[in-house]
């Protein structure tokens, strides 16, 4: 994906499917520029150099780009906490997700406000939450136990995946608690809670 938006795709001529053997003699190939009919995109100036041309970049769709607006911010900690938060009222939720994933690595107040989207009224935020924790707190647990009677299926998902590794005899009253809850038929559930289940 290109900084405009646009996907880029490149493709070879190889007389081999796979490209195992490169025996193409002629050096064919083409890159397929990919666009929205009848709008034009352009390119836009990233500066990395303030917060407010970071936040910009986070929400660009082009991958590297979004990783050293994530890095920029990062480093910033606490200071950017307000600015990463505007971000949730964004029209794009990837965007939102960007923000929920990067908030509890700016220190003690991004975490604050990662774990107050544990109540969030949108399970996606919720779980999304839950995962972004994952990655920065040493005990995820006492989180599992705020969500392990969401009403969303898809929240206690993402708490069975989270108890995943943990001692079963710490784990056990959650993962209890989950199968209680356990809707009929909800092959992607019940692949969670065995999984956490696993080895115990």
């Amino acid at each position: 994906i290109g900084t405009d938006g646009a996907i880029y795709v490149a493709d070879w001529y190889d007389p081999v499917v796979g490209g195992h053997q490169m025996q193409d003699t002629l050096n064919f190939g083409r890159i397929y520029r990919i666009t929205p009919k009848n709008k034009k995109l352009t390119a836009p100036r990233i500066d990395l150099s303030n917060t407010a041309g970071q936040i910009d970049a986070l929400k660009n769709p082009a991958v590297n780009v979004r990783f050293l607006a994530f890095e920029a911010l990062k480093k910033q900690g606490d200071a950017v906490v307000e600015a990463v938060s505007n971000l949730l009222k964004d029209n794009n939720p990837y965007v939102q997700a960007r923000a929920i994933w990067l908030l509890p690595q700016l220190g003690e107040q991004g975490k604050t406000a990662a774990i107050s989207l544990l109540k969030d009224e949108n399970e996606i935020t919720r779980a999304t939450a839950l995962r972004s924790l994952r990655v920065t707190v040493t005990d995820i647990l006492p989180y599992a136990v705020q969500l392990q009677n969401d009403p969303s299926a898809y929240v206690r998902r993402e708490v069975a995946q989270a108890l995943a590794g943990l001692p079963y005899e710490k784990a056990k009253p959650v993962l209890l608690e989950l199968v209680k809850q356990y809707p009929e038929n909800d092959k992607w559930y019940l692949n969670a809670v065995c999984g956490a289940f696993s080895g115990h």
